[in-house]
């Protein structure tokens, strides 16, 4: 056998590992999953709220928070595979934090809730049509609610 290549005992013990490994750590996005992950999000604005309060002419300070929100936003797109939790966006008024961020002063911020709800409208599916319409009106009430 040439030298570096693995044996077939050894591959399949590779595969077993990685087998493994797929099962011990599931992608399961259930009700109580959305729920922390919309927690978590509140609780970075809110932090970076009080940094940019608290240091408000030193971005150096408040630049660590603006990232770790954008990251928050980007995970928050993958609600977007089960719109059957978009009351669940609703109930906990982050339609009303998302538009809220729209005026940040950082444009990231801005265009990463742009994206956010671009994908949490965009309907590839019949089935999503009822949980997305939902979302839209909520959006449209929150624009009503401002002005």
């Amino acid at each position: 056998m040439p030298e570096g290549e693995l044996t077939d005992e050894q591959k399949l013990k590779l595969l077993q590992n990685l087998s493994d490994d797929e099962d011990e750590n599931p992608e399961v996005l259930d009700a109580g999953a959305v729920k922390r992950m919309l927690l978590s999000f509140e609780k970075q604005v809110l932090k970076n709220q009080e940094m940019r309060i608290k240091f408000p002419d030193q971005p150096d300070k408040f630049m660590e928070s603006e990232l770790e929100l954008n990251d928050e936003i980007q995970s928050l797109h993958i609600i977007s595979t089960v719109p059957q939790y978009y009351s669940l966006l609703i109930g906990a008024r982050t339609i009303n934090t998302l538009c809220g961020l729209l005026t940040h002063d950082n444009s990231d911020i801005c265009i990463a809730v742009i994206d956010l709800l671009q994908e949490l409208t965009d309907t590839s599916s019949i089935d999503e049509t009822e949980y997305t319409e939902a979302l839209v009106e909520e959006l449209l009430n929150e624009k009503v609610r401002k002005y």
